[in-house]
């Protein structure tokens, strides 16, 4: 599934929640004041390229040595700068983990049309949750 992907952070979301239409079904969650909560929105239409995009997938590598490491250096062969990295054990119970990450550029890119098709051939699964947007940060 591809699709438009909104991140939310904790003292943004009440904010976000409003601009996207969203219900906050809980505030204040965090059982820590140092923990940063995200959440993220995937919708079913696609965002237009804009020239400052992030893409966001996830995939499953083999549960094997270096198979982590050869995914990712894919992203260094084709200078994609990877922004977000995170695992979540996978629901196999096999001590195998789900990687989520974003990075710089459009799905529509050539360099990461290329990650991509290499990621297929390197995982024994890969989803594609979207392309959008860079958010602007406002100091």
């Amino acid at each position: 599934m591809r699709g438009l992907l909104v991140l939310l952070w904790n003292d943004e979301s009440g904010a976000a929640a409003v601009k996207y239409g969203l219900r906050m079904l809980f505030t204040e969650i965090e059982d820590n004041a140092h923990n940063e909560t995200r959440f993220a929105v995937i919708g079913r239409q696609e965002s237009e390229k804009t020239g400052n995009d992030k893409t966001a997938l996830m995939f499953k590598v083999p549960n094997k040595p270096g198979a982590l490491v050869s995914a990712l250096d894919l992203f260094n062969q084709n200078k994609l700068n990877l922004t977000w990295i995170e695992s979540f054990p996978a629901k196999t119970g096999k001590n195998e983990y789900m990687f989520f990450v974003d990075f710089d550029g459009h799905i529509e890119d050539p360099k990461v049309k290329r990650t991509l098709t290499a990621l297929e051939g390197q995982c024994e699964q890969l989803s594609v949750l979207g392309s959008f947007p860079m958010a602007t940060v406002s100091g």
